[in-house]
């Protein structure tokens, strides 16, 4: 059974957040995460958990966004969902926990008459996302993408300085691999 996370029990998704992270700034992007998510759960993201033992074993985000009116969209007045942050611990895959987590957040979305949600994926969870029927955006090569991808912290947060030193190191990396 999947549930809403509580606002006071935010702290208990940090080590599976982490986790999900695998990156060397774990820390820093959780307390960027934290404090960003703080005031928003439950308001327009939205947080499902299953447990198991008192342990948090799967988690799922749907953030609500607005996006410019199209044909999906437009009864919502542009607003949208995004699921991300979709992750199982290792040990507990395959067993259905995620798609426990989904359902939670599409019924949350389709309570709040919101019709289009969206996600990425890579192609090993296709076939769930495919179950709770998502489509197919047809993007060729996506897991070449996602694998190749160089992913960066939110700007907002980061000093002018930082974020120009993070972009000069991207590129000299970059002409070093030959890219």
């Amino acid at each position: 059974m999947a549930r809403l996370l509580r606002i006071d029990e935010i702290d208990r998704i940090k080590e599976i957040y982490k986790g999900h992270q695998k990156v060397y700034n774990a820390d820093e992007i959780w307390r960027v995460y934290r404090e960003d998510i703080k005031d928003r759960i439950n308001k327009d993201v939205f947080i499902a958990i299953c447990e198991k033992d008192n342990e948090i074993i799967s988690i799922a985000t749907l953030a609500l966004v607005k996006l410019p009116i199209n044909k999906w969209n437009y009864k919502t007045s542009g607003v949208c969902g995004e699921i991300s942050f979709v992750h199982t611990l290792q040990e507990y895959r395959c067993n259905g926990y995620a798609e426990k987590c989904l359902i939670e957040l599409i019924s949350i979305a389709n309570s709040k008459g919101i019709n289009y949600i969206y996600l990425w994926s890579t192609s090993i969870a296709e076939r769930l996302y495919r179950k709770l029927g998502f489509g197919n955006a047809n993007c060729p090569n996506s897991d070449t993408f996602f694998d190749n991808m160089i992913s960066f912290p939110f700007h907002h947060w980061m000093s002018d300085d930082d974020f120009s030193y993070m972009i000069k190191s991207t590129k000299e990396v970059a002409v070093e691999l030959g890219l």
